[in-house]
Order: structure tokens, then sequence, then C-alpha cells
């Protein structure tokens, strides 16, 4: 990155001045790993919304709608998977995967433990 400094012509009464050029291009690999991490964003968040158990009436509309979207067949949702950087059909097959076993992805330590144990 080159500095300019602003001859004392340009600016008589101002001292020098280091100038930084920001406006440099950014690199298309960060700007491309952004954007997948913001499009992946979209779809955990719509699968913590479908797997929300609370009884509250805001979220259950909220896990209804997630679920609807995670699981229909909806232009919207094809196109944030593709984005992604996802096939939607293996995303919609492992959300439903999920969404059956009430997302849980282990079981807690005490679970194993006592299946583990089991004769």
């Amino acid at each position: 990155m080159e500095e300019e400094t602003l001859s004392d012509a340009e600016a008589p009464d101002a001292p020098a001045v280091v100038i930084h050029d920001i406006q440099e291009p950014r690199e298309p690999e960060l700007e491309v790993a952004s954007e997948l991490a913001l499009w992946r964003a979209v779809l955990t968040q719509a699968l913590m919304d479908a797997g929300n158990l609370s009884q509250q009436y805001e979220l259950r509309l909220e896990r209804e709608k997630a679920r609807r979207w995670l699981l229909g067949n909806q232009h919207d949702f094809a196109f944030v998977c593709w984005m992604a950087g996802y096939d939607p059909r293996d995303v919609r097959a492992k959300a439903r995967a999920a969404l059956a076993r009430d997302c849980v992805c282990r079981k807690p330590p005490d679970m194993e433990s006592k299946s583990t144990n089991r004769r």
C-alpha cells in the first residue's frame, strides 16, 4: 500500500497529512467466505427457531414458520441453501432428521453412561 502526503502547495496552512488508500479492492476469498457465513447463519437461525421448544405464543409461531420454511418447498429456501453453498435437498433431509429427534445432536453425558451400562 502506497502512502501519499499532501504537499504544502495543496494544504498551505495544514501540516502534511498521510493518506492511506482505504478503497483497496477486497480479497475475493474473504468476501465469498463472509457471504457464505451470512447465508449459513440464516439456515442456522431457522434450525434454532424450528427446534425451539418454548411454550410462549410468539416463539411457537416462529417455530411453526421456521419448520414450514425448512420442510416446505419454498423458492427462497432453495436460494438461501445455494447461497450458503449447500444443496437444498440435503439441508431439508438433515433438518427433517434433526426435527424428528427434537434437534438433539448428542445424548446428555448421564444418558450415555446409562446406555453403555445396560446389559
